[in-house]
């Protein structure tokens, strides 16, 4: 891994550095799971004004049919490693869709309850 720039204020740089270290176990983690295998890149060939544009279906990685569960699931289990997390705990998140469909997955896995709060849209 790289250090981050030192252009960066403290705080920035404090952030980057614990994302850094978090990757190795997170990949670990998440090949882990049932289900979560790569995820297929599609050509979708050249479009006017753009170029090339390749799409990354994530639609199916655990079957979530959501792009952002990765990081509730990954949040779960560091909770859950540092003994914080207790058998039968509720799991709380605000959120706008995929990340609470993460977050529900991992309850549901780690025999948790959920309770998952959506803003309606207007």
């Amino acid at each position: 891994t790289s250090t981050p720039p030192d252009s960066l204020n403290p705080d920035t740089q404090l952030l980057l550095h614990n994302i850094q270290r978090n990757i190795p176990e997170a990949l670990a983690f998440h090949k882990s799971l049932p289900g979560c295998e790569p995820t297929p890149l599609h050509d979708l060939g050249v479009m006017p004004g753009i170029g090339r544009v390749f799409l990354k279906d994530e639609g199916h990685r655990l079957g979530l049919k959501a792009f952002k569960g990765l990081g509730g699931t990954f949040a779960v289990h560091k909770l859950k490693g540092t003994g914080v997390l207790k058998p039968g705990d509720t799991l709380t998140t605000m959120t706008d869709g995929n990340h609470g469909v993460g977050v529900a997955y991992a309850a549901k896995q780690g025999g948790y309850k959920a309770v998952i709060c959506v803003e309606p849209c207007d």
